[in-house]
């Protein structure tokens, strides 16, 4: 007989990872962005997004770029967007802070997430959007993909 006070069991959900990603310069002092990440094996989802080539606009384009291949895994049925994304230097460690709006079944609510800066801060803005988001995407993906 199972123990009524025991909590119930669950599989964790597959996170959305990230497969990688592109920042190149454009001729007219641009630059453009792509994003791939991955839900479930094989089901990658692509974002790009342009902007201005200063280290500032480099990691906003990156980070909206990551927000839309996240919308496009979610089948457009969820909306983001990166309401802040700044590197941050303090303690001897690089960091990069997100902070993004999640709207969703009707819900909306601000998430942050952060990243420390180990090679470059463009690859710290891709994850520190998905930390921002993953937990609140893993648990809204599975209802989302059924609902559509």
């Amino acid at each position: 007989m199972p123990n009524p006070t025991a909590e119930t069991v669950r599989t964790p959900r597959e996170r959305v990872r990230l497969e990688g990603f592109e920042v190149e310069q454009l001729p007219d002092r641009g630059c453009a962005a792509r994003v791939t990440v991955a839900w479930h094996a094989g089901s990658d989802f692509v974002g790009t997004a342009e902007g201005a080539d200063s280290p500032q606009s480099r990691l906003r384009c990156v980070a909206e770029a990551t927000a839309r291949a996240l919308q496009r895994a979610a089948q457009n049925n969820v909306r983001l967007r990166v309401l802040a994304i700044k590197a941050v230097e303090g303690f001897g460690l690089d960091t990069v802070l997100a902070v993004v709006s999640f709207e969703a079944l009707g819900l909306v609510e601000k998430l942050v997430g952060s990243c420390l800066i180990k090679e470059e801060s463009s690859h710290a803005a891709c994850l520190a959007v998905l930390n921002a988001t993953n937990r609140r995407l893993g648990s809204a993906l599975p209802d989302i993909v059924r609902r559509s």
